[in-house]
């Protein structure tokens, strides 16, 4: 488990990729900056700060280049401003698959990416 400056502890390594991508919910579509994302969530910088709703469904796709795009199902975790952490409630497999070379490419580590799929199976 991985401690933030902030001392809170965390299952899943965050990686910052710092990547436009589009966030649409109930209320449409908005464009954000991806900061960071892991294996169970990504955090976002929004382009308006516009309040987002706790219980809603959100559709993360992040494009890499090359026709591959990442996409993910998330719920509003917290939200600071124009901040909004997301987990992650759904992850097709094609996306998963790119998702698991980022974070197995900044991690450096296969053993620290097996400890992390293990626990994405056990949180979802």
């Amino acid at each position: 488990m991985s401690e933030s400056p902030e001392g809170e502890k965390r299952i899943f390594t965050r990686v910052t990729v710092t990547r436009e991508a589009t966030l649409a919910g109930a209320a449409g579509e908005q464009p954000v900056t991806v900061e960071d994302i892991s294996l169970n969530g990504v955090l976002v910088h929004l382009a308006d700060e516009v309040p987002l709703a706790t219980g809603d469904d959100y559709e993360l796709s992040l494009p890499l280049g090359d026709d591959i795009v990442i996409s993910m199902t998330l719920a509003l975790a917290h939200q600071e401003g124009d901040r909004a952490g997301f987990r992650c409630r759904f992850v097709d497999l094609e996306s998963v698959s790119h998702l698991r070379r980022i974070v197995e490419y900044n991690l450096g580590d296969p053993q620290l990416l097996h400890r992390e799929l293990g626990e994405l199976s056990q949180v979802h």
